[in-house]
């Protein structure tokens, strides 16, 4: 009589047991999908366009046809020296109008603009069918000096070419039968015979920079 309630127990535990698995496997499974739904809805990684561009979770999973489709999107070049232009040009599908960010679209579903920003900055295009798309530019602002001591001479005597840069990538000088290179440093001209101009120039990522100075002769006066 005593082993009819113990296999009685027995039997109780393995049920807990199985159900405990199940509900378990279930739940995990369940949240497995939804992290892969919550994943692939409204996640800038999901659109085909790349990173940047946005579909929202509004537009459903999966992604199909055109609603909701980021517009194309672009700003050019996306690194720039001070006060030099970039040029963004969007088109929106299957909108009625638009809206930007650091910018105006002037309401238009496409266009393009010229822009001279004087910092680093992110453009955003917002599309009425809820798509919208990012674009950041970075702007340098490089520092050039270079100077002449003295900055007059009489025909024929020497001067020093002193010059410096920073934030740079790398720098050359260049004058009449003078030549130098690096982002800083001082070298004489040799004889100067005539009004003779020294040009620094300098690499960044944004372009090329360039700074100049002029070295001029000192009148000679004859007697009659």
């Amino acid at each position: 009589m005593a082993l009819r309630p113990l296999m009685t127990l027995f039997a109780l535990g393995a049920l807990v047991i199985a159900l405990s698995v199940a509900i378990d496997t279930g739940t995990t499974g369940s949240m497995r999908e939804a992290g892969q739904t919550s994943v692939e809805v409204g996640v800038a990684a999901t659109s085909p366009h790349g990173d940047g561009y946005v579909i929202p979770a509004s537009c459903g999973s999966p992604h199909t046809g055109d609603l909701c489709t980021p517009p194309t999107f672009n700003c050019s070049p996306d690194a720039i020296n001070e006060g030099a232009a970039i040029t963004c040009s969007w088109q929106c599908d299957s909108s009625t109008s638009s809206a930007g960010v650091n910018f105006s679209t002037g309401g238009a579903t496409s266009g393009s603009v010229n822009l001279t920003p004087n910092t680093s900055t992110t453009y955003t295009v917002q599309c009425s069918n809820g798509g919208q798309a990012s674009e950041s530019v970075t702007v340098l602002n490089p520092d050039l000096s270079i100077t002449a001591t003295p900055v007059q001479v009489r025909f024929g005597d020497t001067s020093t070419i002193v010059w410096e840069a920073t934030e740079v990538n790398s720098c050359s000088v260049t004058g009449p039968n003078f030549s130098a290179s690096g982002t800083s440093g001082s070298q004489g001209t040799g004889s100067v015979t005539q009004e003779s101009t020294y040009t620094l120039s300098c690499s960044t990522d944004g372009g090329t920079v360039s700074e100049s100075v002029t070295i001029r002769l000192i009148p000679a006066f004859e007697e009659f």
